[in-house]
C-alpha cells in the first residue's frame, strides 16, 4: 500500500512537470526572418589581467566615460581605453550618482562615495553590511543594512533612519533586501520575509503589504515615473499602486523552473512599458497585459539577462545558447531589427550599459565589447 501511494505521488509530480515543460515548449522561437543588418562590436577592449569572466560585469559608466566593473576581489575602475584606474577590494557597488561618483559598501558596514580615480569623497559606518540600496535622480541615496534603512542627502547629510519592526518566530532573521525610490521621493523596501514597505520622503511609514513566498527568489524592486511599483518572482510580476493596492499579477507563460535560482530583473522603458527576459522576451503594459513577445532566432537560444533600452526605445538584449548566443536589436513594437552572432570568446550572460557617447558596453572574458548602436 505504501509503495502504491509513493508511485502515485511520483506519477502526479511527473505529470505536473511535463505540463510545465509542454507549456514552455509552446513558446519556441518564431523569428525566422533574415537580419536586416549586422551590429558587430566596433572593437574589443582587452584587459591585461582579465580574470574570471563569471565575475565581470559593467555596473556603472560615468558621464566622463570611466567604468566601474565587478571582479573576483570586489570592484575595479577603468578608463574608456581600459586603463586600470583604481581597485576597491572586498567592496560591493551600491549605486552611481548623477555627478559620476559611485557609492560602495564593504562587509563591515563601511559606506563610501568614491571617484573612478580611487579618491574617497565621503564615508560613514552603518551597523550591518549593506544589502539593498537606491540612488535617486537628484543624488539622495538610501541604504538598507540589517533591519535599518538609512537616508542621506546628495551632500552626505543623514536625513533620517528607519527601523523595521521586530518579527517574532521568523527564520532567518528579517533583513531589508531590496530598495527603490520613485519620482516623488517615496522609498520602497522589500524584506527577506516577504513584506513590501513604503515610506514617504521623510521616512514615515505609509503602508506594508505581503509579497511572494519567502523562498521564491524575488526580483529587485522598480518604480515607474507615476509611482507604480513592480516586483517579481520566478513565476511572474506584480504591480502595486502608490497607495499600496495590488493592481495586477502577470504570470510568465513559461516553465517557472527555467534558470531556477536565478533572478529575472524587470526593466521599465521611458514610456512606462515593462520588459522581462525569461527564455523569451516579454513586453507588458502598465495595465499588466501582454504587448508582445519576442523569441530568439534558434531553438537552442534563450534570454535570461535583463535587456537594455536605448533612447529611441530600441531594446538590446543578449541570448545564451549552444553556439554562444547572439546580440539582438528589437524595435519598441517587438520587431527584430537585426541580430549578431557572438563568438566563443564573448560572454553573453551580463547586462550591457550605455556610455556617454551612446555606445553600448558589454563585459567579455577578455575585457569589454563596445557596440556602435547609437
Amino acid at each position: 500500500m505504501r509503495t502504491s501511494v509513493a508511485l502515485y505521488v511520483l506519477y502526479v509530480i511527473s505529470f505536473l512537470v511535463s505540463l510545465g515543460f509542454r507549456s514552455f515548449s509552446e513558446y519556441q522561437p518564431t523569428n525566422d526572418e533574415d537580419s536586416a543588418s549586422s551590429a558587430p562590436p566596433i572593437h574589443e577592449i582587452r584587459l591585461k589581467d582579465a580574470g574570471d569572466p563569471l565575475y565581470r560585469e559593467i555596473l556603472f559608466v560615468t558621464p566622463a566615460g570611466d567604468i566601474f566593473s565587478s571582479d573576483q576581489t570586489g570592484l575595479t575602475s577603468y578608463s574608456a581605453s581600459a586603463q586600470k584606474l583604481a581597485a576597491f577590494p572586498n567592496s560591493a557597488f551600491v549605486g552611481g550618482t548623477p555627478n559620476g561618483t559611485a557609492i560602495i559598501s564593504s562587509l563591515d558596514g563601511k559606506i563610501r562615495e568614491v571617484t573612478a580615480a580611487g579618491e574617497t569623497k565621503w564615508g560613514t559606518q552603518i551597523s550591518s553590511p549593506a544589502a539593498g540600496a537606491a540612488v535617486s535622480s537628484t543624488g539622495e541615496f538610501y541604504i538598507g543594512g540589517g533591519t535599518t534603512l538609512y537616508a542621506f542627502s546628495a551632500d552626505h547629510r543623514k536625513l533620517w533612519q528607519w527601523e523595521y519592526p521586530a518579527e517574532s518566530h521568523t527564520y532567518p532573521a528579517v533583513a531589508l533586501q531590496y530598495v527603490c525610490v520613485d519620482s516623488n521621493g517615496a522609498v520602497y523596501v522589500e524584506t527577506n520575509s516577504g513584506n513590501l514597505v513604503a515610506l514617504d520622503s521623510s521616512g514615515k511609514l505609509l503602508w506594508q503589504v505581503k509579497t511572494p513566498p519567502q523562498w521564491d527568489v524575488p526580483s529587485p524592486l522598480i518604480a515607474d515615473a507615476q509611482g507604480q511599483v513592480y516586483f517579481g518572482d520566478r513565476r511572474g510580476l506584480s504591480a502595486i499602486s502608490r497607495e499600496g493596492a495590488i493592481l495586477w499579477q502577470y504570470r510568465i507563460p513559461a516553465d517557472p523552473f527555467f534558470s531556477f535560482g536565478l533572478q529575472f530583473v524587470p526593466i521599465i522603458s521611458s514610456d512606462g512599458n515593462i520588459y522581462i527576459a525569461r527564455k523569451s522576451l516579454f513586453s507588458i503594459g502598465r495595465d499588466g497585459k501582454d504587448r508582445w513577445r519576442f523569441h530568439p532566432d534558434t531553438a537552442d537560444e534563450y534570454f535570461e539577462t535583463a535587456p537594455t533600452i536605448g533612447r529611441d526605445g530600441t531594446v538590446y538584449l543578449f541570448s545564451s545558447g549552444k553556439h554562444y548566443g547572439r546580440m539582438y536589436g528589437v524595435s519598441r513594437d517587438g520587431h527584430k531589427l537585426w541580430s549578431y552572432q557572438l563568438h566563443e570568446s564573448e560572454y553573453a550572460n551580463r547586462p550591457a550599459r550605455f556610455g556617454p557617447d551612446g555606445f553600448l558596453w558589454k563585459a567579455s572574458p577578455n575585457g569589454f565589447l563596445v557596440f556602435a548602436v547609437r
